[in-house]
């Protein structure tokens, strides 16, 4: 019995006052990660040996037996040394005298300023792709090939990468002093030079819809909620289409409903508190150690059954919270239809539960199409590995789905696949009907609708005018 990512991600984000969001996605934030050239200012750092030395002639030692006993080295060592820095011209040695003199160079590297001088040097920098911003970040990043299919993937604005002068200085130097560098040195970038390449990468994170027209969206990422993220990707018109793809799925399976059942036009959604709770718990269960599982167990039954105390409106997280529910409260027999785009729905884990129910002596039913690859799979067939599961035929192109737990409590609804420039992503809008005998009928009269008697009425005799004429006149000649 396990939590999906969905149901962690609306039990860790949502705050008690938060409604259920209309629609629950899991959503990928891209990030560009620029290769550019600096202008810098770098000033290098002495060791410690030649520091000294220079320090040592700059108060007036001036010869090498001098240098070698303040220092306490051998005079060999200091000679090697000595040689160096006048090569660089750190230094001068007088070759009669052998007096060693600072020059220009050496006491600028001493002083507190350094010896600066510039540079062109090559960095890389995260630039979050919506708001601009650096991003200094060391969550994993994953190019748009390793993504996941049912996931959307945020546009960025705008959709090209960064130039050179819309990066922000300041992030381009920590982006500089947060990489790894064999030489020390301190670096000051005076400013940004060209971008040589980009290539873009993308966070893996959730996606909240909430009703309303005008209401913000809530984005996770990082762990943590991005208020700024969904201010500039709220009125996206991509993000736009999928809400509207949404709500107009919502009202058609609204209206389907109220053709069956009247009474459904009185109901209306839980309230939010309940819902966290049970989800919250759930999740605590799910993570559980095998001491602690019986009392968790426990908890999310007395959890979720204060949301089944009448009937409402459900979405994606709650639709798991329920199954999860109706796998653990089962006693005689489980109903499930599932059509093949129902995998966020009834993912493999959750397939997998199923044998744990039907090894408790409970009667499991599971309508599948007969092309569903989460049972007929050549390689990874559930079929295969099932015992007291009776499989029943189902129509593959059929939208609705749902489960029935002891014959009283349903949760039925349909599964919609919107496709965007985002990518695609799978909406459930449905209805629990709790404590109803009648509610299983329901949800055989949508998921298998029985055959409807059809009157083929004859084709009507097209005329040629020109040929009727035709016709009359020859019927009229002597």
């Amino acid at each position: 019995m396990l939590a999906t990512e969905i149901v962690r991600g609306v039990a860790a984000h949502l705050d008690d006052g938060d409604e259920i969001p209309m629609a629950t996605f899991t959503s990928a934030v891209p990030f560009f990660l620029v290769r550019l050239t600096t202008i810098c200012v770098e000033r290098r750092e002495l060791g410690v040996f030649r520091e000294f030395i220079l320090r040592a002639i700059q108060i007036g030692l001036n010869s090498l037996q001098d240098v070698a006993g303040f220092l306490g080295v051998q005079c060999a060592d200091v000679q090697v040394e000595l040689e160096e820095l006048s090569k660089e011209l750190f230094l001068s040695i007088n070759a009669q005298s052998k007096e060693i003199r600072l020059m220009e160079k050496g006491l600028q590297a001493i002083s507190a300023v350094g010896l600066t001088y510039p540079s062109i040097r090559e960095a890389a920098c995260i630039v979050n792709g919506i708001t601009r911003r650096m991003d200094l970040s060391s969550e994993e990043m994953l190019p748009r090939r390793k993504i996941a299919a049912e996931t959307l993937v945020l546009p960025a604005i705008p959709a090209r990468a960064p130039r050179a002068d819309e990066l922000e200085l300041s992030g381009v130097k920590s982006a500089i002093l947060s990489s790894r560098s064999a030489a020390k040195r301190v670096v000051e970038v005076s400013r940004v030079g060209r971008v040589l390449r980009t290539s873009i990468l993308y966070v893996v994170g959730h996606l909240f819809l909430r009703r309303g027209a005008h209401t913000m969206p809530i984005v996770s990422v990082n762990g943590s909620v991005n208020t700024e993220l969904a201010l500039h990707v709220g009125a996206h018109p991509a993000l736009q289409s999928v809400k509207t793809a949404v709500g107009r799925h919502e009202q058609s399976v609204k209206r389907a409903l109220y053709q069956r059942r009247a009474a459904l036009r009185s109901i209306g959604f839980p309230q939010a508190q309940q819902v966290l709770t049970a989800l919250a718990s759930l999740v605590t269960f799910a993570d559980s150690t095998d001491a602690s599982k019986s009392l968790a167990q426990q908890d999310f039954l007395a959890a979720s059954s204060s949301v089944l105390k009448a009937p409402h409106w459900i979405g994606l997280p709650e639709a798991q919270m329920l199954l999860m529910r109706a796998f653990c409260s089962v006693q005689t027999t489980l109903v499930i239809f599932m059509p093949p785009d129902t995998k966020s729905l009834f993912d493999l884990n959750a397939i997998d539960a199923l044998q744990i129910v039907a090894d408790r002596g409970v009667k499991v039913k599971i309508h599948v199409a007969e092309d569903d690859e989460r049972f007929f799979s050549s390689k990874k067939s559930a079929r295969k590995k099932m015992r007291n599961v009776e499989l029943m035929p189902l129509n593959s192109e059929q939208k609705w789905c749902g489960f029935c737990w002891d014959s009283k409590s349903v949760v039925v609804g349909a599964n919609k696949s919107i496709g965007s420039t985002m990518g695609r992503c799978e909406s459930f809008f449905g209805v629990v009907l709790p404590n109803d005998p009648q509610a299983q009928e329901l949800l055989f009269s949508l998921a298998m609708p029985a055959a409807v008697p059809v009157t083929i009425k004859k084709k009507k005799l097209k005329i040629d005018p020109a040929l009727a004429t035709k016709q009359l006149r020859e019927r009229r000649r002597p």
